[in-house]
């Protein structure tokens, strides 16, 4: 990659890390038609554009297809499978888990305005990053129910992708964990009568398996704090919601810039709200550098 690429790259890292998702879309898309090899683009792009999805626009099933692509060009060019595997686990997981946030806060903020109670100043922007405005539960059922089975499907591509992996089994385990928690809300869905019941009566089957597959993986791992924990941090480049600097014995965690929604503490693992300036967890302390003194 040549060097004005590579500064593009930095870019559009910078972007998707600060959630300013379109710009960094539109960055390496610029990247991939000077280099259609940068398969590290391509997959990057693919989250742009899953995290920019809400209930009503965009197609967060797409990030499969691109990263899919990614690890086939990854292989082609001789790039380093292991770590961009391990990359790809650590994103996804991050993606989904703040995807199901988003969700439940939506539907939390629904509930209580039907409830005739005032909705927190949260409900007025994610359920503008939706613009379903005027909406009642009733009509947020379908476009919630199948965003919530779209981001089942991305975990489920994960867990294929990370199956056998011996070297990732910590990344599985946590990805499993999410798995069971986001079938038993599309189950809870039931119900309401629109959720098909050969959809349900799959989904009874496919948590009952990933139980299975979670308790097994805690056993040869012999740990089970690993499913709050997302492992060994991928190096290269910055993440939405993860400190780039970190000095685990001092617990202090440096980010470049303070995230739109959550923080990931990196000595526990915890996912919070990223207002918070410590970890509620483990007292880690976060610092932000665009934090205005």
């Amino acid at each position: 990659m040549t060097p004005e690429l590579e500064k593009i790259m930095k870019l559009a890292n910078s972007d998707l890390a600060a959630g300013r998702y379109a710009d960094a879309e539109t960055e390496y898309a610029h990247v991939l038609e000077r280099d259609p090899d940068a398969y590290e683009a391509l997959h990057a792009r693919g989250m742009a554009r899953t995290w920019r999805s809400t209930l009503l626009d965009g197609d967060p099933i797409a990030l499969i297809n691109s990263t899919d692509d990614a690890l086939k060009l990854c292989r082609k060019v001789g790039g380093d499978e292991s770590e961009f595997l391990n990359r790809i686990s650590f994103e996804i997981i991050n993606l989904t888990s703040r995807k199901y946030n988003e969700l439940t806060r939506i539907y939390t903020s629904i509930a209580r305005k039907e409830n005739l109670k005032a909705p927190s100043p949260l409900f007025f922007y994610t359920w503008s990053l939706s613009r379903p405005q005027g909406m009642s539960m009733d009509d947020i059922y379908v476009p919630m129910i199948n965003y919530l089975a779209a981001i089942i499907m991305v975990s489920e591509y994960l867990d294929r992708l990370l199956e056998g992996r011996e070297d990732r089994k910590d990344r599985r385990l946590h990805n499993a964990g999410n798995l069971v928690i986001f079938y038993d809300w599309l189950i809870s869905f039931e119900p309401t009568g629109w959720v098909h019941d050969s959809y349900y009566q799959d989904i009874l089957k496919k948590k009952e398996k990933m139980i299975a597959v979670r308790e097994q993986l805690e056993t040869e791992l012999d740990a089970p704090e690993f499913r709050h924990t997302p492992g060994d941090f991928p190096q290269g480049r910055p993440l939405p919601g993860l400190a780039i600097d970190a000095d685990k014995e001092k617990k202090e965690a440096h980010f470049p810039v303070r995230p739109p929604f959550e923080v990931i503490c990196p000595v526990c693992g915890t996912i919070q709200k990223s207002n918070r300036s410590i970890c509620y967890q483990c007292s880690c302390k976060f610092f932000f550098d665009d934090d205005v003194e």
